[in-house]
């Protein structure tokens, strides 16, 4: 006779493994430099050397990010309806997980733009309640000059690495710099 309760809760399931990488560990043999970009598959895990400068990054900070990669043309079919392209884009985007690092140097730039785009975004927000509090129709001229400077900062302000090709499983990542691809190519060739 079986000793499980048929009452009980179902097991949670396992938690993702994080993407770190382990130091004591070859990096990967499956990522490729291709024409400046790196090629492998997801989930792709990059040693904790800065993307930008090629320095050691333990004193920086590990992103460990989910991306998407959707094909530039996709929003084309705007031009159907704006429902189409949201169906579109959750259906036919590709998931990729991605862990890289920056040192500190590199990341007081990010972190200023990053600043600097949070401010747009809270200027738009205060112009709205502005432009409602003093009944003014000027705020709307306003408003969309900051929504603009706002979309376009939080683009400039993004991520270093971005996914920017994706064909049989294997992801194009576009971002990182020639001392980074020196200094961990060279890490490979030597383990």
């Amino acid at each position: 006779m079986s000793e499980a309760n048929p009452f009980a809760s179902p097991k949670a399931p396992s938690p993702r493994k994080p993407l770190r990488h382990d130091d004591n560990s070859a990096p990967s043999d499956d990522i490729q430099l291709i024409k400046g970009k790196l090629v492998g598959k997801s989930p792709i895990i990059l040693p904790e050397i800065c993307v930008k400068c090629g320095a050691d990054a333990h004193n920086g900070k590990r992103f460990e990010k989910s991306l998407y990669y959707y094909n530039p043309l996709f929003f084309l079919t705007i031009l159907i309806n704006i429902l189409v392209l949201i169906i579109v884009y959750f259906v036919a985007r590709k998931k990729i997980d991605l862990s890289f690092s920056l040192c500190e140097n590199c990341l007081i730039p990010y972190k200023r733009k990053r600043m600097v785009a949070a401010l747009f975004w809270l200027a738009t927000i205060l112009s709205v309640v502005a432009g409602i509090a003093l009944e003014s129709s000027e705020f709307i001229i306003v408003f969309v000059i900051l929504l603009i400077a706002a979309i376009v900062m939080n683009i400039v302000a993004g991520l270093p690495l971005r996914p920017s090709g994706h064909s049989k499983g294997l992801f194009t990542i576009k971002g990182a710099k020639q001392p980074f691809f020196d200094r961990f190519f060279n890490n490979q060739e030597t383990a």
